[in-house]
């Protein structure tokens, strides 16, 4: 009997006395859902430059700047939300003030459900409202969005990933989003070479209307925003620098198989402190007001894209200064196959007053042919899909 009793005593006792490690350790067998993407693009580069009173510069390179590769691990969560991590990486161009070979552009965590979501972490930046039909995401970048008040450098990276909290909030019968951010923008020194330390900088707020992919040609407006941007730059003292952005993006017809849609946004930017065109940081700090605009065409078979072309055009003044600069792009982009896509695009920049002499050339002419291939694939996905991976990259929003 006696036995016995130890038996049931024991049982019972087991589960009380097991160790902590034990219990987490369960919950390591639950595999995440694992996704990979990536796209390369590479260019044969042909660039032009003029300027008076100096003589002519012709380039030729080959570029895989924007080259990046992405993975997310992501699990569904208690409550039925979902969190995890991205981390990616991409390289940067050629030129730039930049040692190292890659850029980690991307190493944040997440929590999503259907009305929020928040990140923590290096990611892109909300400088910006709409994405315009270039090749790359920093061929317009002076005119796109809002440039970095603390950086010297001609590292386009710099401007466009920082540190940052983010919370979006949702609202989807209405397709109302709005977001709240603390950023931590790159800084350098007057030399462009980061600085090892630097603070929680800025911060902004955004209001749009977006309609989602699948029900893009359900209306004739499908995404129209405001938002604000202000740095704290400290400049000359306690200085700030705002800027205020609105975009939008119209179906210009309905048809899913030969589309036209108008992309359009404007930036002020109030400026702040030193206003020396003469480096990127001063072009950053300086007045100005910016005006971007395309009209993209995509032709489809069966709603499988074949090919698109695109005529962008960009305009920017700084207001306190004589200096003005305008660009045009046209843009065609041909699919071989899934992933795969041939690459051509056309650049004019012209430039005006001050900025053409700080510059040293008043007009660039750049051709750009290539290759682009992307890939997306996913793991032990039992969640369902939000987003693509590859939509946090330029040219792939759906």
């Amino acid at each position: 009997m006696r036995r016995w009793a130890f038996l049931i005593l024991g049982a019972l006792a087991a589960p009380v006395l097991a160790s902590p490690a034990s219990a987490r350790d369960v919950g390591a067998d639950v595999v995440p859902r694992i996704t990979i993407g990536g796209r390369l693009i590479s260019t044969l580069n042909a660039t032009w430059l003029q300027g008076d009173g100096r003589d002519d510069d012709d380039l030729y390179d080959v570029s895989i700047a924007d080259t990046s590769i992405l993975t997310r691990f992501d699990r569904r969560l208690f409550d039925r939300s979902v969190g995890g991590a991205v981390v990616g990486l991409e390289f940067p161009d050629p030129d730039a003030d930049f040692t190292d070979s890659v850029f980690y552009h991307r190493v944040f965590a997440f929590l999503w459900d259907r009305g929020y979501q928040v990140e923590l972490g290096r990611t892109k930046l909300r400088n910006f409202l709409v994405e315009f039909p270039t090749l790359r995401d920093d061929d317009l970048l002076r005119f796109t969005e809002i440039l970095n008040g603390f950086s010297n450098s001609n590292t386009e990276e710099y401007h466009q990933f920082g540190n940052h909290l983010a919370l979006d909030l949702f609202w989807p019968q209405r397709f109302l989003q709005v977001t709240g951010y603390l950023a931590q923008r790159i800084e350098t020194d007057p030399a462009g070479e980061m600085k090892e330390e630097f603070d929680l900088n800025s911060g902004g707020l955004f209001l749009q209307r977006t309609v989602p992919g699948p029900l893009k040609f359900s209306s004739r407006l499908r995404q129209l925003g405001v938002g604000w941007d202000a740095q704290k730059v400290d400049v000359d003292g306690d200085t700030w620098k705002h800027a205020f952005v609105a975009g939008g993006v119209v179906n210009l017809t309905m048809d899913p198989l030969d589309h036209w849609e108008a992309v359009a946004q404007v930036i002020y930017d109030t400026g702040a402190g030193d206003r020396d065109l003469t480096t990127d940081q001063g072009r950053a700090l300086a007045e100005s007001v910016a005006v971007a605009a395309a009209v993209n065409y995509r032709h489809s078979t069966f709603q499988v894209l074949r090919w698109k072309a695109a005529l962008t055009a960009a305009y920017k003044d700084y207001r306190d200064e004589d200096a003005a600069e305008w660009s045009v792009v046209p843009t065609f982009q041909y699919r071989l196959g899934d992933g795969m896509g041939l690459l051509a695009q056309y650049q004019y920049t012209r430039r005006s007053g001050d900025l053409a002499t700080a510059v040293g050339f008043d007009q660039e002419h750049t051709v750009q042919i290539g290759l682009s291939f992307d890939f997306e694939t996913t793991f032990n996905d039992y969640i369902g899909e939000r987003q693509s991976i590859l939509n946090m990259e330029h040219g792939y929003v759906r």
